[in-house]
């Protein structure tokens, strides 16, 4: 289900909601509406409740194509180290930054010595079907659209001439507990 915290407590960190909403600055507004009409600190921790609420707010004033542009620039905007070499190896590491950049009861939701994840907050998971074509699941707490545009983004970042779709089936807009996104490429 989307726009709903998996879990009560959880935060986000302000530095990956400014990252995220960068230069919309309509979306910027509707966010910080969330967040009670404070600017967004980068250094400061916030309520992924609150977090999510501005973007049912975008999704509410804007639609879907804002959360999926929203996406693609988080995906262009991501640091990734240098020794990436693969959309897989990119989407392992989304869900490691998803995780370093939330936390419950001021722990990190990702352990970094041991690289144990913590639950309640969904997460990223992909499998190949093939050598070139691999299906991404989502069951974050965030619009399909968004992480729709994450994926698209992070395939255009990866590889030449990829092409990203929704996969039929089980979609959070409808209430579902996860969406899937097939990338596939020449």
């Amino acid at each position: 289900m989307q726009f709903v915290a998996l879990e009560p407590n959880i935060e986000i960190i302000g530095a990956a909601v400014r990252a995220a909403i960068g230069s919309f600055d309509g979306c910027r507004r509707l966010v910080e509406r969330g967040f009670y009409g404070r600017s967004i600190d980068g250094a400061r921790w916030y309520s992924q409740q609150d977090w999510l609420d501005g973007l049912r707010s975008i999704d509410a004033e804007h639609g879907g194509a804002h959360l999926f542009a929203i996406g693609e620039q988080m995906a262009a905007n991501a640091i990734f180290p240098p020794t990436l070499e693969s959309l897989s190896d990119a989407i392992a590491m989304l869900d490691i930054a998803y995780h370093l950049n939330h936390r419950k009861r001021g722990e990190l939701m990702y352990e970094v010595k041991t690289g144990a994840r913590r639950g309640g907050i969904g997460g990223y998971d992909y499998m190949f079907y093939g050598d070139r074509h691999l299906v991404c699941e989502s069951d974050t707490p965030h619009p399909c659209e968004l992480d729709f545009g994450v994926v698209k983004g992070l395939a255009d970042r990866c590889l030449e001439g990829a092409r990203v779709e929704h996969v039929e089936g089980a979609c959070r807009r409808r209430g579902d507990r996860s969406c899937r996104y097939r990338v596939t490429w020449d």
